[in-house]
């Protein structure tokens, strides 16, 4: 009878685990850059707020505290300031749109931003949790709790389609669709954490962050050797 109840305690331990799990939020857990450098060039940038096209996902989506398109608009703007390229850095706020025909047009670049995707995955996600409750079930809650503490993969997947076009003409200097997994290995417990999920999405970011900067260098360079023609 003590071991029923003992058993029946853990079983209802491990529920109460993943209903707290899936009731709190977080916010986007990123990487910023810690240095600013000092802009080497007059270039100025205006950045419109991105423009969200993420499928419906209500898992992910209760899970953020913030609009993710407020930390994509932070995430572009701090990880262009890093480097070094715009003297300034102007944010249109949501609803505002580019505007074409700038004074020195040469010394001017817009971008514009789609989220397309900000996920977060497990590998055989369902199989595993079946696994895990029908072991729970049929040991009292012990076996589930041995399954819960052994490794699995975490993805977070972003996918970021990014337009920069010339300060005066509106002419694409720049179209891409970034994508990009990040992935890590931890228990199947730790997976149900927000922070977790959160920041395994962030590192995706990162990385393709990483891509656009190189890309963005290119827009630059060209856009002065124009200038000096």
């Amino acid at each position: 009878m003590k071991k029923s109840r003992i058993s029946r305690q853990l079983l209802l331990c491990f529920m109460l685990f993943f209903a707290s799990a899936c009731a709190t939020t977080t916010s986007f857990q990123y990487e910023y850059p810690q240095d600013n450098k000092t802009a080497v060039t007059d270039f100025r940038i205006t950045l419109t707020y991105p423009t969200d096209e993420r499928q419906a996902n209500e898992e992910v989506d209760r899970m953020w505290a913030n609009d993710p398109k407020e930390d994509i608009n932070k995430i572009l703007e701090k990880e262009i300031l890093s480097t070094g390229l715009f003297k300034e850095i102007i944010i249109l706020k949501e609803g505002a749109e580019e505007k074409f025909g700038l004074e020195n047009s040469l010394q001017w670049l817009a971008l514009h931003s789609w989220i397309k995707e900000l996920v977060w995955e497990i590998p055989n996600r369902s199989e595993q949790e079946a696994k895990m409750m029908a072991i729970s079930i049929l040991t009292g809650g012990l076996g589930g709790l041995a399954y819960g503490s052994g490794t699995t993969d975490l993805n977070g997947n972003a996918r970021l389609r990014i337009v920069i076009k010339d300060g005066g003409t509106g002419e694409n200097l720049l179209d891409k669709e970034y994508k990009s997994q990040s992935t890590e290995t931890m228990t199947r417990f730790k997976t149900d954490s927000r922070e977790e999920r959160a920041k395994i999405i962030g590192k995706a970011v990162k990385q393709v962050m990483t891509e656009f900067k190189a890309d963005l260098e290119k827009v630059v360079q060209a856009r002065q050797i124009s200038r000096a023609q």
